[in-house]
């Protein structure tokens, strides 16, 4: 229990960070909070699933601090993906002001573009692309290849669009780690099953593991 409000700590934390006023105690909580973690997961007598879960808490925790917010600008390698897309549609100027501020919404550049190489052939390159940042948010960081999973099986029975929407959502309530699990009951569901129901008890099955 102990463990498991540490890493609460660290994540509210994280989403304080907008706080310019705050900017550095928050650094030095989060570097206090770090140091406890790391004295004390050796005595911790967790569960496997729940140092899973903590893992994954502080691989994501890790990324929010790596990441590049607020000062208007997103990363490099979204500007420049965004931007070449953009660039067909508007002015280069206008391009750039706007890669950057969509690169502000941008969590995972790998689910921005798997989501843009199936969005690109239904909509124009405007509306794929901001479709596509939509669906890259925070909660679908390291998840492009369950994204992938999910998107595949929904797409026997729906269109690309609805597929890639309920993909994202069915995929942005689990972590990244079940794909492993997806991938060991998928097979048990879709014998009896459609494509869709099967997905449906698969992550009923998986979203507490």
């Amino acid at each position: 229990m102990k463990f498991s409000k540490t890493l609460l700590i660290i994540l509210i934390s994280l989403s304080c960070f907008a706080a310019p006023q705050n900017r550095e105690e928050i650094k030095d909580s989060i570097s206090r909070v770090s140091s406890r973690i790391e004295e004390g997961v050796w005595r911790s007598q967790a569960t496997t699933r729940n140092l899973e879960r903590a893992n994954e808490y502080l691989r994501q925790a890790y990324k929010l601090i790596r990441a590049r917010g607020g000062d208007g600008r997103g990363s490099r390698a979204c500007e420049e993906y965004i931007f070449n897309i953009l660039e067909r549609t508007y002015s280069s100027s206008t391009a750039i002001k706007k890669s950057q501020e969509m690169c502000k919404s941008v969590a995972d550049i790998r689910v921005l573009k798997y989501s843009y190489s199936i969005l690109e052939t239904i909509y124009t390159d405007r509306t794929a692309i901001e479709k596509s940042v939509s669906y890259s948010d925070r909660s679908m960081i390291d998840k492009v290849e369950l994204l992938r999973f999910t998107y595949e099986r929904f797409n026997r029975t729906f269109t690309q669009n609805s597929s890639l929407q309920r993909a994202h959502e069915m995929t942005s309530s689990h972590q990244s780690y079940h794909l492993e699990c997806f991938q060991r009951y998928y097979p048990r569901f879709e014998s009896r099953n459609s494509s869709k129901r099967a997905l449906e008890l698969t992550s009923e099955a998986c979203i507490n593991r």
